[in-house]
Formats: C-alpha cells, sequence, structure tokens
C-alpha cells in the first residue's frame, strides 16, 4: 500500500468536510468512532450496527444529510486503513491473507476515490463488508469473507422435532455448540472474490480457513446460508455443486433454512435455466445452511497440504 497517497486521500476527505460543514469534525471526531467500532463484541454479523454508532449517524444526518455522512465514512475507512498495517503485524495471520488484506485495502481506496460518497452508509450491503474487513473483523480468505459469529438458536426449529433431534445432536456431539464459528459470505463488489468463486478458489479457501482454526483454537468451525448451498443444484445446475459438496462429502452436514424473496431473486438473476424453471414451478430457491466441524475440515485439508 501506497501510505502516503492514502493519507493524502484523507487530507482531502477532511477538506471536503469542512467545506460542508467545518464543524462536524469538532462534534463528531472520528477517534470517537474507531472506538466505538473497537468496542464491538467479537461474534458479531457484519452488519451489526451499535446503539451509539446509529446515534452519532443520526446526528451527523441531520447537521449535513447523507451524502455528509457517506465523506464522513469515506474518512473513517481511510482512516482504519493507515492504521491497518501496525495491527496486521500484531495478528496471528498467514502471510497470504495479508496479502489479500492489502488487495482489499487498494479496491476500497479506488473505490473512495471513484465513487459518489453516498454509497458509503450502512443501507449498502458492500459499505458493512467493507468497514467490517477495514476493521480487521473480517477476514478475506479468497472465494470467501468470513467472520466471527454465532449460528442463532432458531436453527433448532425448523422442519419440526424429526429436525430439532437431529440438529441437537450434531451440534451437541459434532459441532460441540453454536458459538464461536466462522461465518463466510460471498462479496459480489469484490472482483478478486469473485475470479476465485469456482472449485479451485473455493478449494485454496477453504484450506486457508483451516490453517485459521488450527490457530484459534475455540472456534468450533465454519457455516455458511445461501440459496446455491441447495443440494436441488446437483441437477439442476451440477456446475454450482462443488460448493455444498466439498463441505458434506468431508464431514459437513447441509440443513434446511427456508426461503426468501431475495435469494429467489438472486437465484435465477443469471441462469436461464433456473429462471424457466422457477417460472414453470418445477424449482423454488431454498437457502440451505452448510456446517463443518473444525476436526473435520482440518482433516480434510491436512489431507491437500
Amino acid at each position: 500500500m501506497n501510505l502516503d497517497r492514502i493519507t493524502d486521500i484523507s487530507h482531502k476527505l477532511v477538506k471536503k468536510i469542512n467545506i460542508n460543514n467545518n464543524d462536524l469534525l469538532n462534534k463528531f471526531p472520528v477517534n470517537n468512532y474507531l472506538k466505538l467500532l473497537n468496542n464491538y463484541p467479537q461474534t458479531i454479523y457484519y452488519h451489526y450496527v451499535s446503539a451509539e454508532i446509529k446515534e452519532y449517524c443520526n446526528n451527523i444526518v441531520k447537521l449535513g444529510g447523507e451524502d455528509l455522512l457517506g465523506l464522513y465514512h469515506q474518512l473513517i475507512l481511510i482512516e482504519l486503513i493507515l492504521n491497518a498495517p501496525d495491527k496486521l503485524k500484531l495478528l496471528n495471520l498467514p502471510e497470504d491473507i495479508k496479502v489479500l488484506y492489502n488487495k482489499n485495502f487498494k479496491r476500497i481506496v479506488e473505490k473512495i476515490e471513484s465513487e459518489p460518497g453516498n454509497c458509503f452508509t450502512y443501507l449498502y450491503d458492500s459499505f458493512c463488508k467493507d468497514l467490517a474487513v477495514c476493521s480487521l473483523r473480517m477476514i478475506p480468505v479468497g472465494a470467501r469473507k468470513i467472520h466471527l459469529s454465532s449460528i442463532s438458536k432458531g436453527f433448532f426449529f425448523r422442519k419440526g422435532l424429526p429436525q430439532f433431534v437431529k440438529r441437537g445432536l450434531f451440534v451437541l456431539f459434532e459441532l460441540g455448540g453454536l458459538s464461536p464459528l466462522f461465518g463466510m459470505h460471498t462479496d459480489s463488489n469484490d472482483n478478486d472474490l469473485m475470479a476465485e468463486f469456482n472449485h479451485e478458489g473455493f478449494v485454496r479457501t477453504c484450506i486457508r480457513i483451516a490453517e485459521l482454526l488450527k490457530a484459534n483454537e475455540n472456534v468450533k468451525g465454519l457455516f455458511g446460508s445461501s440459496w446455491f448451498y441447495d443440494p436441488q443444484l446437483e441437477v439442476i445446475s451440477p456446475r454450482l455443486a462443488y460448493l455444498s459438496q466439498i463441505i458434506t462429502k468431508n464431514g459437513g452436514k447441509s440443513f434446511y433454512a427456508g426461503q426468501s424473496e431475495q435469494a429467489t431473486q438472486d437465484a435465477i438473476l443469471k441462469s436461464p435455466t433456473r429462471r424457466r424453471l422457477y417460472k414453470e414451478g418445477k424449482y423454488i430457491p431454498t437457502i440451505y445452511m452448510v456446517v463443518w466441524p473444525r476436526k473435520k475440515l482440518i482433516n480434510w485439508a491436512n489431507k491437500l497440504i
């Protein structure tokens, strides 16, 4: 990273903010916002926003609107990136993950330089993920980004009593608890991540996660929820079947998690086949959760390393 260039961007953002409201940074110091971020719980979803930060944002909007809040958030991201190198040195992370962090920082800096400030608010999933990455709460691992999280207790109450028993036994005897786990997510706004969205890229990603599990003995495994873990895809979209099969054929489990309008739109967006089958009533996009216990994941990875 070119820290001099990033520092220059920081100065330019301060000037822009002061032109809009020359008292904003005195009333709402950047360091106070950063301290609020540092106080976040260890295991939270990536788009979590604390009550204190919500109040901070609401007050900034009252002063200058959403555009000013977006500029302020651009400055927050830049300051986090400037602080990241020293923090990364203290973390027990493999070098290739530090490289992935730096790729993300470069992408985010370029985004700040090219996109309007109003894209940088909590209304945008892309901002939530970028903020989590810059805060080092979300870890880029290739075809996914992961963060410490937990499986909701609602996991037990899907599909009736037989599933309740099955899931309970799995959590008790194989997983060892609902928290903490690494929750994994895709990020369609990250071109480097999407370039890894293939079988080989996912294998590399899971090997990196196994290395992180070795270094974090308290983390119980890996989980993720999406329409593309649906077992139906083995027939409908076999080229995507690897996404669940790498996990379920190597000690992980797949569980029904429900349906949603967003999942339906995502599932049929880029596939004429899935779109046609959906219109014909032969395919209903369904969300499944995959869960991979740490020992099973590590054992699988060790065979490939």
